[in-house]
Formats: C-alpha cells, structure tokens, sequence
C-alpha cells in the first residue's frame, strides 16, 4: 500500500475546501491514489431527491470531476445515457439508504442480480458499460459511501479506463482508507460554500465602503475576506495572517484579547455561550487612528444540518478610510463634478492644496478653485465643517 498519494489527496481536499478552485487539483490527486483514470465527487440533495447540475452549483450541491473529464464530454454522455444512468442513480439511492458511511462498493453491485457474474468481454456490451466506454473511455468503477448522514448523501467513485478488464488490486484500499477524511473535508466545504453564498453579496456592498471584512474559524483561519480587509492585511500595521493563514494582531500586547474575542464569537454562533460580539480597537502605531473592530459570531439558525465548528464576522474600519469614502457619497448628494469629488477626497484626508496637485498631477489654483466649488455647494466654510457633513450624513448599514 501507498500511503503517500493518499495522503497528497486528503491535504488536497482539505486545501480544497477553503480555495474552491483547487478541488479540480484535489480530485485529480485522488484518481491518482487509486490507480483510476478518472474520479468524480457527488452530492446528492436528498430533500429534492434530485442529482443537481454540477456546473450549476444550486442549493450547495456540488459535481467535481478530475481534469481528464471535460464538461462538454460529460454532458454529452449523460444525454446519450440518460436512461440507463437514471436506473444507476436509483440503484445509488438505494444502496445508500442500506449503506454506512465508508462502504465500498462496485458498478456490478448495481446490476441486476443475474447479471452480477458476467464476464468482463459480455459486460462490455451491456449498459451503461458499452456506451461509456466509446464516450469517455470507462469500463468498470469503484465508489465510496460518504456522508450518508442527513441531510447530505455524498458519493466518490474513481474510474478505470476500458484498459483495464478487472479494477486494480489495492484501488479500494486506498479508497477506503481516504475516504473518512474526504468525508470530513466535505463537510467543512458545504459549510464554508454556504458562507459564501451567503455574504458574497454583503462583502461587496461593504468593499464599496471600504470596510474590511472577514469571516474567520473558532481557530482564527480566514475562509472569505473582501478587498477592503486585503488592504488591511496588506498594511499589516493591525492585522497580519501569518503563514498558517491564521489572522493575529500585530501588537502582542492585544494578541491574547483578539483571539479571546474570536473565539467567544465563534462559541456564540454554536451556541455554546451567551455573547452578542463585542466593538474594540487595534492600536496602529502613533501616527495612525486606531482600527476599529466589530467581532460577531455568525449564526447558522435552522441550517442545513449540524455545525461543527464555530465562525466569528469581523468588520474593520480605518477611520480614514471611511471619512474619505463618505466625502466621496457627498458628490451625488450636492451635484459635485468628479474632479471636484476626487479633490475632495484628498482634501479630507488633511492634504495641502499642493500635495493635492500633485498626486492629480493638476495646477495648485485648479484644485484651489474645485476645493471653493465644493465649499459653495455644500454651504460649508472650510474643512472641519465638511468632515461634520460627512459625518452627519453616515447612515450605518450594520444596524444591530
């Protein structure tokens, strides 16, 4: 036995799980494991009872093939297939409601009972057997029983080419024993899915604002960041995420206290205690302000099945950064051109008429005479006086 390629697979999948783009990879490494020509992991929704689209990805249902399976190729052959395939995912339903998790089993085992002992050149003609050896080149499969648990009903089967009359000695050896590995990696996979879906759309809204944003572990890894929280890392005078890709304050006198405070968010949104998430600061140094940090557990109330570990949301704000952003909100509100928006911006943010120049590569007296012009639009008589506007104008998103 080889332990090696399984293990190579199982750190796949778990790398996997927190970049999706990576399974690809991880299902190839799997194939390798077991000496396959393909493999493919399937999840089965079982409330609908339906095999879902796998490029669709709907209700966290998910189809990944290894490389040498082309989209196009697949879809063709389950067109040409659909009935005798249908009948196969029958027979799939119904081995699963009799399986544990981890039970091997053989396409064969899904024939009908007198068919079971054919020889290898007579189930060449039979179905699905002939059609899938002339559209993808396979002959004969292994699967593998993962998350038979409700809700989910997973399913990895590896492939082998028409090479190959009989399946590989140790293929599924080295299938069981990945397999309650894969199983785990999944489950953390359907979970961090949902999370995206969830708040893509939210981290978005919140970038155009410039607050950082990220959803991290009971254990502090980062699973899903927005741009704005990537500048913040990138500045690394709070926040740093450190080779684990684990997030950590840049004080080690605030260390202690920030993980504290993740994990008892992360505990909340398992419901193991009472705690409603707390508002705090990061020093940056002495010529910076502070980054302010909301820390707040996210809650999985009536989800798709049990947690296993806990998340914690995290909102950062740098002071500038949102000053700046709102006197950006102030052009639509008072008609300002966008020359005169971007003067502005700087000019909240403390700079001199000829620093300001300068970094728009324009003439001290143009950004002097777009500085008057908002000044006039907006009824304001200097700067401290367009900070107030700013500042009266901010309407918070994260109403609590």
């Amino acid at each position: 036995m080889d332990v090696k390629p399984v293990l190579d697979a199982v750190a796949s999948c778990y790398e996997a799980v927190i970049d999706e783009s990576l399974w690809p990879e991880a299902v190839d490494r799997i194939r390798d494991a077991c000496f396959a020509h393909t493999a493919v992991i399937n999840y089965f929704n079982h409330e609908t009872g339906v095999h879902h689209d796998p490029y669709d990805l709907p209700d966290l249902a998910f189809t990944v093939f290894s490389s040498n399976l082309q989209k196009e190729v697949v879809a063709d052959y389950a067109v040409n297939t659909a009935q005798s395939e249908g009948a196969l995912y029958s027979e799939i339903q119904t081995l699963m409601r009799n399986a544990e998790n981890g039970d091997l089993f053989l396409d064969t085992d899904l024939l009908p009972m007198g068919l079971r002992q054919v020889a290898p050149d007579d189930m060449r003609q039979l179905e699905p057997f002939a059609t899938s050896i002339q559209s993808i080149d396979i002959f004969r499969r292994i699967g593998v029983v993962l998350n038979r648990g409700e809700p989910w009903r997973d399913i990895l089967t590896v492939q082998f080419s028409k090479e190959h009359d009989e399946i590989p000695d140790g293929a599924g050896q080295q299938l069981a024993m990945m397999a309650p590995y894969i199983a785990r990696a999944l489950n953390s996979g359907r979970m961090l899915t949902a999370l995206r879906r969830r708040y893509a759309m939210v981290l978005e809204v919140l970038d155009r604002l410039a607050i950082g944003t990220a959803i991290v572990t009971d254990a502090r890894e980062i699973v899903l960041k927005n741009t704005a929280f990537d500048r913040l890392l990138s500045e690394g005078d709070a926040l740093r995420a450190g080779g684990d890709g684990r997030l950590r304050a840049v004080d080690p006198d605030a260390e202690g206290a920030f993980a504290h405070q993740i994990l008892r968010a992360a505990d909340c949104s398992l419901k193991k205690s009472l705690h409603s998430g707390v508002t705090t600061s990061l020093s940056r140094g002495l010529e910076k302000d502070p980054l302010s940090l909301d820390i707040s557990p996210v809650r999985f109330s009536a989800f798709d099945g049990p947690v296993s570990r806990g998340y914690a949301i995290i909102f950062a704000i740098a002071p500038e950064w949102q000053l700046a952003t709102n006197g950006l909100s102030l052009a639509g509100s008072f008609g300002l051109s966008k020359a005169e928006a971007e003067s502005l911006t700087h000019y909240l943010k403390g700079y001199t008429y000829d620093h300001i120049a300068d970094m728009r590569g324009v003439s001290r007296e143009t950004v002097k005479s777009q500085i008057r012009s908002v000044l006039s639009k907006t009824n304001a008589r200097n700067r401290t006086e367009l900070a107030r506007l700013v500042v009266a104008a901010h309407v918070p998103l994260l109403d609590t």
